[in-house]
């Protein structure tokens, strides 16, 4: 994450020089490392968050046919 954050800053302070084709080659490069790296990292969590609440959020709209809990 931080080679995408340098070469986006460098990017944006070389636009308007000779450099600026290799510079977005390598900071596209970087984002997509970024993104094929994605799910095996710290940010797979947002994603499995999300769907364990949602799940939550389902089976609880569901009438309890055990009726064990009180809630």
């Amino acid at each position: 994450m931080f080679l995408v954050s340098v070469t986006g800053l460098l990017l944006w302070l070389l636009g308007a020089t000779a450099a600026m084709p290799l510079m977005l080659a390598v900071h596209l490069g970087a984002l997509m490392a970024l993104f094929l790296t994605l799910p095996y990292g710290k940010f797979a969590h947002g994603v499995f968050r999300t769907a364990a609440l949602l799940r939550f959020a389902i089976e609880k709209r569901q009438p309890n046919r055990l009726e064990l809990g009180g809630e």
